[in-house]
């Protein structure tokens, strides 16, 4: 089969949630009443939605948002846990630490593989262009979180944090002409606010 006639019969990659009402499927299935097993799932398919180099950048995306998503509500349970919790066992305490910290660096790294995909020019990165900001302004989140995440703990701040957090307000700076004008939602979780939610209007 011939490049050309290979590109064309390959119109979805070869992945589990390549069609959106799979991946919707998926999403319903996961636990309801274990929230760390429910995150370790949602980074599971994040991981594999930000490696998988056949999707469309506008696909790899809409995919991304369906798991923050659902993750939300699982992330405000373990905030909830984490802080609230009476003489958790530290095994359970370190569980659910890494758990949040690795949701924040895989959804932080998904979105930031949408922004590569953007600036050179991957296939389906053009119908993505109004929603950068969003993009944007979840890839900070992501790193935001991380960054309380870490101090929690008195821990060490990654020097990647800093770099890419100035790498994304650059880009930012010279998007922004093109950008429509964004609606903020405010959204907490427990005492451990989570970030906000960007929309265009």
């Amino acid at each position: 089969m011939s490049p050309v006639t290979d590109w064309f019969v390959r119109a979805k990659p070869q992945h589990p949630l390549a069609d959106i009402s799979q991946a919707k499927k998926v999403i319903s299935e996961l636990p309801v009443t274990d929230s760390v097993k429910a995150i370790e799932l949602i980074c599971f398919w994040l991981d594999s939605i930000a490696n998988t180099d056949d999707f469309r950048t506008d696909l790899r995306f809409q995919l991304i948002d369906l798991l923050d998503q659902a993750a939300k509500i699982h992330q405000r349970k373990i905030v909830q846990e984490y802080l609230l919790g009476q003489r958790l066992q530290k095994i359970r305490e370190n569980m659910l630490w890494t758990t949040a910290i690795s949701f924040c660096k895989l959804l932080g790294a998904s979105y930031n593989r949408c922004i590569d995909d953007f600036q050179s020019g991957s296939t389906g990165s053009s119908p993505i262009q109004r929603q950068l900001p969003v993009v944007i302004a979840r890839a900070l989140r992501a790193l935001t979180l991380q960054l309380k995440w870490s101090l929690l703990r008195y821990g060490h701040i990654d020097d990647h944090i800093w770099g890419e957090l100035g790498r994304l307000y650059r880009f930012a700076e010279t998007q922004r002409t093109r950008w429509p004008r964004l609606r903020y939602i405010q959204a907490s979780t427990g005492n451990l606010r989570c970030g906000a939610n960007f929309s265009t209007q």
